[in-house]
């Protein structure tokens, strides 16, 4: 999502593109998002939520990882800035269905309430780095990059808190 917030910026001024070249970024984001739903979808019959979440962490990892190197390393280019980012969009699709099993399945009697909230509490979190952090971040691609790789590490940290609070009954 930091990176469709800025898209204008990261696209126009970063890799010199023009207006209607917007697809270079959103064709590989939404084929991300795409085969990381169908690989959800299988990886379902096979392995238990928590190890598609696992895997998903992984990838998203190796994503924020590539980012971070690539940003340092490279100049900026469609090749060198685009297919980490379809990566993750991939991950981000792969963990989101097993992600809401788990939080809809911490209260049974109350599913409507728990996607409620689950809902609300995505709206305000990208509600947030659309207002705030893309803003901060998109004057360098390097700066976006760690932008990414902090919002994987506070995802893995919230999901990590959440499991020990789930385990404790809290």
């Amino acid at each position: 999502f930091l990176y469709v917030m800025s898209a204008p910026v990261f696209l126009m001024q970063h890799l010199k593109l023009g207006p209607t070249e917007f697809g270079w970024l959103f064709v590989p984001l939404v084929t991300g998002m795409i085969l990381g739903s169908l690989t959800a979808v299988r990886l379902s019959h096979r392995l238990k939520p928590l190890a598609i979440i696992r895997l998903g962490f992984a990838i998203t990892a190796v994503a924020a990882i590539w980012n971070l190197a690539v940003n340092w390393l490279l100049p900026d280019s469609i090749g060198s800035r685009i297919p980490q980012l379809m990566l993750q969009t991939f991950a981000m699709n792969l963990v989101f269905p097993s992600l809401t099993l788990l939080a809809l399945d911490m209260f049974p009697e109350r599913r409507g309430m728990a996607a409620s909230c689950q809902g609300f509490i995505h709206t305000m979190i990208m509600a947030v780095v659309a207002g705030v952090v893309a803003p901060l971040l998109w004057d360098s691609t390097f700066q976006m990059a760690v932008g990414m790789a902090i919002m994987w590490l506070l995802s893995v940290g919230f999901f990590a808190w959440g499991r020990k609070l789930a385990r404790a009954g809290t």
